[in-house]
C-alpha cells in the first residue's frame, strides 16, 4: 500500500510539474456578437453588416476567439462561453421597442441576453440597441431613464465635423466650478489611440460661433470631411438627454402662417401693408410676434440672451430639437370654426404636422395657445377627436366689467370631501411671479379686465377641454380620468371652476412615443391684445407667457430620484452608471451618449464571477471592465458605413468600437495538455461539495488554482490554513493546491 502511495505520489509530482511550467498554456478571451441572420452576407441593413464585418475583422480573423451568435445559435448566449456580447441594432426606419425585428423582440432572445448579464455577463449595446435597457427588453433601467433622443431616419449632408466630447461639464470646468460638475473621461481605455480635435474646429466656417473659441478642449472626430466639405450622415441617436436646460441661450421658435418674417425689422416692413392685404399679420397673432421680437418690449428685457427664431411655412424643416428648445404656436383669429381640420391652412399642412410629430419623439417641447391647442388630436398626442377641446368660441366677443382669471386650485370643490380629487397648481412654474386675487374665498391669477367699474372689449375666444362632454355617463372624478387617460396635468381652468367640468391649461407630459412634452393654453382669460388697451393684468399675462415658454425651453425629460450638483450627477447616481462621452460641442450637462453602466452591487446584483487573479493575468486584466458592466453607445456620429467611403474620421469610429469590445473581454489563461491525464483522488486536505471547494490544515500560505475540464482557470487564490470558497461551476474540476493536482466534481 505504501509502494502504491508513493507511486501515485510520483504520478502527482510529475503532473504538478507539468503545471507548474505551463509549456502548452495560451491566453484567450471570448466574446460574441449577435446578429439577426445566419450569414453576414444575408444582412439587409448597411450599417449592422458594417458593424458585423468589422467584428469578424478584428476578433474572428485575427485570432482572438470571437464567433458570431445566431437565432439558430442562441443558446451561445451563455456566461460558460462568452464573457462579452456586443449587440447592434442600426437601420434606416428602425421604430422604438424592435417591433419590426423579430430577432430582437423575442421573448427567447431577451431572456438569453438577461440570464446572461445576471450572472455576470458584459454588454455592448449599440446605437438602437440601447432601448434595451429599459423594461420592453432587459429591464436593466427604470423607464423614467428610457433613452429619451431617438432618431432613425434617412438622414442629410451636412459640413460639420461631429464628434465626441469625453469633458462632461467642460463649462463648469472652465468657471473653476469642478465640484461634482466636471468630468474627465479622456483617459478611460476605450479611447486608448483616437485621433484628437480642438473643440472649435467642429463647425463649418458658415457656421461657426465666436463663443464656441471660449472653451475649447479635445474631442475625438468620428464623422465628417476634414476641409468641411459636405457628406451625407444618418444621425442615428439612441441616447439621453440629461439636463434641465440652462435658459441663458435657449432657443426658442414661433411658427406662424406667413411667410417673410423673420425679424423685428420684416414685420415692421410687413405692418406697412394695406389692411385688407391678406399677408398682413394681424389681431393677437400679430401680438404674440411683437412679445418676443419688439426689441424694446418685455420679453427682450427680461430676456435678453434667448435665442428667438421665426419658423415660416418655408422653413418648416428647422422644426428639430437641435435647433429648438421650445416651439410655440399661437392661433387666434375672430371667425374660425371649431376642429382642426378648419385652422388656416398653414397650420395644419401634412408636413407641418409630420415635423412637430418627429420634434416631440425626440424629445422637442411645445407651447400651443388658443385655437393651436387643437392640434393635439391631428400630433396624436390624444387618441381621436373625442379628446379635442370643444369648450370653443371665436366670435367678436363684447364688453364687460368683470375679471377673469385662471384658477389653478383644481378641484377646489373636493379638497375636504376627497382630498384625491384636488390638486393645488398654484405653485408650478408657468404660475411664478404672477399676482393673486381672492374669488369666493379661493385664489386665483387674474389675466384679463379694468380691474373697475368701467368695461373693456373681451374677444371670449376659448378653445378648452370639457370634461362633462368627453366623460359623460362615466364614474369618477373627471379630472382625475382626464390625467390618467392622457397622461397629462390640468393645471388651470376658469376662475369661477371649482369642480371638474372644464380643464383650460393642460400639460401633456413625455410618454414613450413622444418624449418632449405640450403646454396647452385655451382659456378666453388669455389674451394677447385687448382691443381697447385698457386691461389692468397685463403684467400677469407677460409673465405667464414668458414663464410657459422658459419652464418648456429649461424643463428635463428625467425626473431624478437621486440629489446631485447637476442632471449628470443625478444621473449617474440613478443608473449607477459613469458618462464616458455626449456630443462634441456640447459642454454644459446636456446629453448623455456614451455611457458605462456598472455592476449594480448587493442588492439584485449579477453574480460576479472571480476573475483570474495570477499576476500575469491581473496585469493583463488591469483597465478590463467588471463582470456585470455594460457599455451603451446611441451617439449618431458613431456611424460604421458611409456609401462613398468619404469620411475622414472612420479610423477613429473602428477603434473606438474594437476598444470597447476589448475592454468588455478580460483574458483568461489555459492549459492545453496534461490535464486530462490527471485521476488522482483527493488527498484528504481538499473537498469538495455542492459548488464549494473546502481546504483543511495548510500550515502555510498556496496558491489555489481550478481549471475546468478543458482545462480553463476558473478560480485562482492564495490560502492558508482551513476556509472554502465558491466556484461558478458545475461538473469536474481539476484543483492545483500548492503544486498538488486532483481532479473532483463540484
Amino acid at each position: 500500500m505504501i509502494k502504491i502511495f508513493r507511486f501515485l505520489s510520483l504520478i502527482l509530482i510529475t503532473l504538478s510539474s507539468a503545471f507548474a511550467g505551463r509549456a502548452d498554456l495560451i491566453r484567450y478571451r471570448n466574446m460574441a456578437m449577435y446578429i439577426p441572420v445566419e450569414r453576414i452576407e444575408d444582412m439587409q441593413a448597411p450599417q449592422e453588416k458594417a458593424a458585423a464585418q468589422l467584428f469578424k475583422r478584428e476578433f474572428i480573423d485575427s485570432g482572438e476567439g470571437g464567433f458570431f451568435i445566431t437565432p439558430k445559435t442562441i443558446d451561445k448566449i451563455d456566461i460558460d462561453q462568452i464573457d462579452c456580447l456586443w449587440i447592434n441594432i442600426d437601420s434606416i426606419g428602425q421604430v422604438r421597442d424592435h417591433r419590426s425585428r423579430d430577432a430582437y423582440d423575442s421573448d427567447i432572445f431577451k431572456n438569453k441576453v438577461k440570464a446572461f448579464y445576471q450572472a455576470g455577463g458584459n454588454l455592448y449595446l449599440s446605437k438602437f440597441a440601447v432601448d434595451l435597457l429599459s423594461s420592453n427588453g432587459l429591464g436593466i433601467i427604470p423607464d423614467y431613464m428610457r433613452a429619451n433622443i431617438f432618431s432613425a431616419e434617412e438622414g442629410a449632408m451636412n459640413k460639420d465635423i461631429w464628434s465626441i466630447n469625453p469633458e462632461i461639464g467642460r463649462l463648469a470646468y472652465h468657471n473653476s466650478d469642478i465640484d461634482g460638475q466636471y468630468w474627465n473621461r479622456s483617459t478611460h481605455p476605450i479611447y486608448a489611440g483616437l485621433q484628437t480635435m480642438q473643440s472649435n474646429k467642429w463647425a463649418a466656417p458658415e457656421n461657426h460661433n465666436t463663443e464656441y473659441d471660449n472653451w475649447i478642449y479635445d474631442v475625438f472626430p468620428m464623422q465628417g470631411n476634414s476641409n468641411h466639405n459636405e457628406i451625407h450622415r444618418e444621425d442615428h441617436n439612441c441616447m439621453w438627454r440629461l439636463a434641465a436646460k440652462a435658459e441663458d441661450n435657449a432657443q426658442v421658435g414661433l411658427y406662424i402662417g406667413y411667410e417673410g418674417i423673420h425679424s423685428w425689422e420684416d414685420l415692421e416692413i410687413n405692418q406697412q401693408k394695406a389692411d385688407d392685404d391678406p399677408y398682413k399679420v394681424k389681431g393677437q397673432e400679430l401680438a404674440a410676434l411683437k412679445y418676443l421680437l419688439d426689441p424694446n418690449g418685455y420679453y427682450k428685457k427680461e430676456r435678453p440672451t434667448v435665442n428667438i427664431e421665426i419658423v415660416c411655412p418655408g422653413d418648416i424643416e428647422r422644426i428639430d430639437p437641435n435647433n429648438f428648445d421650445c416651439l410655440w404656436i399661437h392661433i387666434d383669429r375672430v371667425g374660425l370654426e371649431a376642429g382642426w381640420q378648419n385652422l388656416p391652412e398653414a397650420f395644419r399642412r401634412a408636413d407641418l404636422i409630420e415635423a412637430i410629430q418627429n420634434y416631440m419623439r425626440l424629445g422637442g417641447d411645445v407651447l400651443l395657445t388658443k385655437f393651436a391647442t387643437q392640434l393635439v388630436v391631428p400630433i396624436g398626442r390624444v387618441p381621436g377627436d373625442l379628446y379635442t377641446p370643444t369648450v370653443f368660441g371665436s366670435g367678436e366677443g363684447g364688453d364687460g366689467n368683470d375679471n377673469w382669471e385662471v384658477n389653478a386650485l383644481i378641484g377646489w370643490y373636493f379638497r375636504d370631501s376627497d382630498p384625491s380629487c384636488y390638486f393645488n397648481r398654484t405653485k408650478h412654474d408657468i404660475y411664478q411671479g404672477l399676482t393673486v386675487r381672492d374669488r369666493d374665498g379661493h385664489s386665483v391669477f387674474p389675466l384679463l379686465g379694468t380691474d373697475n367699474p368701467d368695461n373693456m372689449w373681451r374677444e371670449d375666444h376659448n378653445c378648452c377641454w370639457d370634461l362633462n362632454h368627453i366623460y359623460n355617463g362615466i364614474e369618477g372624478n373627471r379630472t382625475l380620468l382626464f390625467q390618467e387617460d392622457m397622461k397629462a396635468r390640468v393645471l388651470g381652468t376658469w376662475g369661477h371652476v371649482v369642480d371638474d367640468a372644464v380643464a383650460g391649461i393642460v400639460e401633456f407630459r413625455p410618454t414613450t412615443e413622444f418624449r418632449g412634452r405640450i403646454l396647452a393654453n385655451g382659456l378666453s382669460a388669455y389674451e394677447l391684445a385687448p382691443r381697447n388697451g385698457g386691461n389692468a393684468f397685463t403684467e400677469n399675462t407677460n409673465r405667464l407667457t414668458l414663464n410657459m415658454i422658459r419652464y418648456l425651453a429649461t424643463c428635463s425629460d428625467i425626473t431624478y430620484v437621486s440629489d446631485g450638483t447637476d442632471n449628470v450627477d443625478c444621473f449617474q447616481q440613478d443608473a449607477n452608471a459613469r458618462v464616458l462621452g455626449t456630443w462634441g460641442q456640447d459642454w454644459n450637462h446636456q446629453a448623455a451618449g456614451l455611457v458605462e453602466f456598472m455592476p449594480r452591487g448587493k442588492n439584485g446584483a449579477p453574480a460576479r464571477r472571480a476573475p483570474d487573479s495570477s499576476s500575469t493575468l491581473a496585469e493583463l486584466n488591469k483597465d478590463k471592465a467588471p463582470a456585470g458592466t455594460i457599455i451603451a453607445n446611441g451617439l449618431g456620429c458613431v456611424q460604421l458605413y458611409h456609401a462613398d467611403n468619404n469620411n475622414d474620421y472612420q479610423d477613429n469610429v473602428n477603434k473606438l468600437t474594437t476598444n470597447i469590445v476589448n475592454y468588455l473581454s478580460p483574458y483568461h489563461e489555459k492549459i492545453t495538455s496534461g490535464v486530462e491525464a490527471v485521476s488522482a483522488e483527493t488527498t484528504g486536505l481538499i473537498r469538495c461539495k455542492d459548488g464549494v471547494i473546502e481546504w483543511h490544515n495548510y500550515d502555510q500560505p498556496v496558491l489555489l488554482e481550478i481549471y475546468t475540464i478543458d482545462g480553463r482557470m476558473v478560480r485562482s487564490l492564495m490560502i492558508e490554513g482551513s476556509g472554502s470558497t465558491e466556484v461558478g461551476v458545475k461538473g469536474v474540476v481539476i484543483i492545483n493546491a500548492g503544486g498538488t493536482v486532483t481532479k473532483s466534481i463540484l
